[in-house]
């Protein structure tokens, strides 16, 4: 409603009250106009000054009475709080509708991340900005980009309810100097760690201004999301994890070693040929149940640019991951135009969990203790051969252990975010930490 502030003249007459003589009487009523000529020039001088002192009198009278009337109306606009209608200004109140930027059009951005300049982390915003739950998207891999999931995130994240960050982590991607542009950009990273990936997160955080945001990660990003989480719990509202990874020894061997794949024939004969390969190109003899002889083996053959160690690398695991017959590729024939995004796997796999299982153990088990600040959802698919559910029970157990908020659900699905019964499982994660979130505020 729009109310409007209407001023209004005073209803009586304002008189003069300067006292008129008999003298000056008579002259106002025998006055005519100074033209005529029946009229001396003495009385018309006398008639002149007695209506120039009445005017000058009126005058005073009304600038001292509208003086009277601005005081009293600026009195009452500031002391008049006991009516039920409150002022409001001539122009009507527009209400302002925050900006919501969809995923087609995010706002693209590079920050630098290390202090010589030489790599810059690339990420994108989308949503709503100013009013939006923040959340910060982490992908998985290592070595994959948000390019990769075809904006895929609109499934999930409203453009209304949140302001979305996807990050493509150093090294990957957009991210320069990239792997996927050159293998000889590996020499960049080859001390890279699960640390400096999540430090550069927070760097975009605070370049963004924002205090706390949900994080969401899958495989790989469940990794790098519950790492973030123990290393900076105050920044985290919430977590939702799809297909736990803790990067430990045991994981490695699960999925790099043949005894895994024993009882599976099709699953044999994909390692099989995944390990001739890297037997085939190494000078001494491999075990092929020993995981960590066959990365060292394989990484040596990525890092000198060997486009069929890649190729067969990305292939093996790209078909473990794969439910549908028809999208299973050729270790023999490289496809050229996933190629970039297949030597920047394999490049950051490689060196990834050589580093983080055995030179420089993560441990991520043992800092759960941090994650009890918040709540923490968790979608784990019965059939996801690339992070078996056992390891996201361990994780739920020492949560349990931790005293920490959680949900756990074991859902019939593969490893991947677009399995529809895991995109089920994520939107109602999702939809339940919208409800707490409004239940808090």
């Amino acid at each position: 409603m729009t109310s409007e502030v209407h001023h209004r003249h005073p209803a009586h007459a304002v008189e003069a009250t300067h006292p008129v003589s008999e003298q000056e009487s008579a002259h106002l009523l025998s006055y005519h106009h100074p033209w005529t000529k029946h009229m001396s020039m003495d009385d018309d001088h006398e008639t002149r000054a007695a209506l120039r002192d009445n005017l000058h009198s009126t005058f005073r009278l009304l600038i001292v009475f509208f003086g009277l009337v601005g005081v009293l109306t600026a009195v009452l606009l500031v002391f008049h709080t006991g009516s039920t209608k409150k002022w409001t200004p001539l122009m009507p109140v527009r209400h302002h509708t925050p900006t919501i930027v969809p995923i087609e059009a995010a706002h693209e951005h590079w920050i630098w991340v290390d202090q010589n300049h030489t790599m810059k982390v690339w990420y994108r915003t989308w949503g709503n900005r100013e009013t939006g739950q923040p959340v910060l998207f982490v992908h998985g891999g290592p070595g994959n980009a948000i390019a990769d999931y075809n904006n895929g995130n609109k499934k999930f994240f409203s453009d209304e309810l949140f302001f979305v960050v996807e990050v493509d982590q150093r090294g990957t991607g957009n991210s320069q100097p990239s792997v996927r542009d050159s293998w000889r950009n590996m020499k960049y990273y080859m001390d890279i760690s699960i640390d400096e990936i999540v430090a550069d997160f927070e760097i975009v955080r605070v370049s963004l201004d924002i205090d706390q945001w949900m994080v969401w990660g899958g495989s790989f990003g469940s990794t790098l999301t519950i790492n973030y989480a123990t290393r900076y719990p105050e920044r985290c509202l919430a977590l939702i994890l799809r297909g736990i990874y803790l990067d430990t020894v045991e994981e490695v061997d699960t999925v790099y070693s043949r005894s895994t794949y024993v009882k599976h024939p099709n699953r044999l004969a994909e390692f099989d040929g995944f390990f001739e390969y890297v037997q085939l190109h190494s000078n001494e003899p491999l075990n092929p149940n020993n995981a960590e002889e066959i990365l060292r083996a394989y990484e040596r053959l990525i890092q000198s640019g060997d486009k069929y160690a890649i190729w067969h690398w990305h292939v093996f695991e790209n078909n473990l991951m794969e439910t549908n017959p028809e999208n299973l590729l050729d270790p023999e024939v490289i496809g050229n135009k996933v190629f970039p995004e297949a030597q920047s796997v394999a490049f950051f796999e490689t060196r990834l969990w050589l580093h983080g299982s055995w030179e420089s153990p993560s441990n991520l088990l043992s800092r759960v203790d941090e994650l009890n600040g918040f709540p923490i959802w968790i979608c784990q698919g019965q059939y996801d051969e690339v992070c078996p559910p056992k390891y996201a029970q361990k994780f739920a157990n020492a949560l349990q252990k931790a005293g920490a908020e959680f949900t756990f659900r074991s859902i019939p699905s593969g490893h991947e975010q677009t399995d529809p019964v895991m995109e089920v499982c994520l939107k109602k994660s999702l939809r339940e930490f919208i409800e707490d979130s409004q239940v808090h505020d």
